[in-house]
């Protein structure tokens, strides 16, 4: 696993979502849909590693979080984390 890659994709994909946040908007479908498309690219990149996988979860939740925030909600993944499948 090339982790120094990985992490680079990593950032370069956090500059995107900053800017594609700009273009569409948090609260937009098209910035998720951009969000799931580009997320799956990156995990399967790196053939699903269970880390990048963590990680990309992780990731997308934040994102989640940064939504209910802007909508003056909480979002609770208390339940989420134990329901997903890594492979």
């Amino acid at each position: 696993m090339n982790w120094e890659r990985f992490f680079y994709d990593l950032q370069k994909w956090m500059q995107a979502s900053n800017a594609a946040v700009q273009h569409f908007g948090l609260d937009q479908d098209e910035y998720w849909q951009w969000l799931l498309e580009t997320i799956l690219t990156i995990k399967h990149r790196y053939h699903d590693h269970p880390l990048v996988t963590e990680i990309l979860l992780t990731v997308t939740y934040y994102q989640g979080e940064q939504l209910a925030k802007l909508h003056g909600t909480h979002l609770d993944l208390s339940k989420a984390g134990d329901n997903h499948e890594t492979k």
